[in-house]
């Protein structure tokens, strides 16, 4: 992660705050937050974040509650174990580059699957392709989705801004 903030704000007295002032103060100390975690502390697991292969009813990934430190600094928490049986395609959302998961000369994106527990609709069981699990490797991928909070109705159309919604996707990747 470069550093993207060299200077940071300092309020006076009476001083008239805008959103871009406090979206300054924010954006420092969470670039400062993760600079912590991922230059001092480290990247990776912390603890738990094991991956089992389970084929003795059917075929599952068995992901063990844990945390780790993503490459940006980002914390990523799974609370409890989880038994992941089925996948289907997953393609990075539009406003998402995320260079890792190109290849470097034409830009495409890698094949992805997202791993899902049971139930989960439009989903391909682990086990429907004969050896689809053999040449992959299982990743954790926190994906940060900003959503506008604009609510226009005739009587109300104050922007409330943005809320950032951070979901860790279990995803396999070629091992290649």
């Amino acid at each position: 992660m470069d550093l993207m903030f060299d200077s940071f704000p300092v309020f006076e007295a009476n001083q008239v705050l805008t959103s871009g002032h406090l979206n300054d103060v924010f954006d420092y100390l969470d670039q400062q937050t993760r600079l912590t975690r991922s230059n001092l502390i480290g990247i990776g697991i912390v603890c738990g974040l094991e991956i089992k292969l389970d084929t003795s009813a059917g075929t599952a990934i068995r992901l063990s509650k844990g945390c780790g430190v993503t490459s940006e600094g980002y914390l990523v928490i799974e609370p409890e174990d989880v038994s992941l049986v089925s996948s289907r395609v997953y393609t990075l959302p539009a406003d998402v580059d995320y260079q890792p998961f190109k290849d470097a000369g034409t830009q495409a994106q890698y094949s992805l699957w997202e791993l899902f527990p049971a139930g989960e609709p439009n989903t391909t069981a682990l086990d429907a392709a004969a050896n689809f699990l053999d040449d992959k490797v299982v990743l954790l991928f926190l994906e940060l989705k900003t959503q506008g909070l604009r609510n226009c109705s005739p009587n109300n159309c104050d922007d409330k801004g943005s809320e950032v919604t951070a979901t860790v996707r279990p995803l396999l990747i070629g091992i290649a």
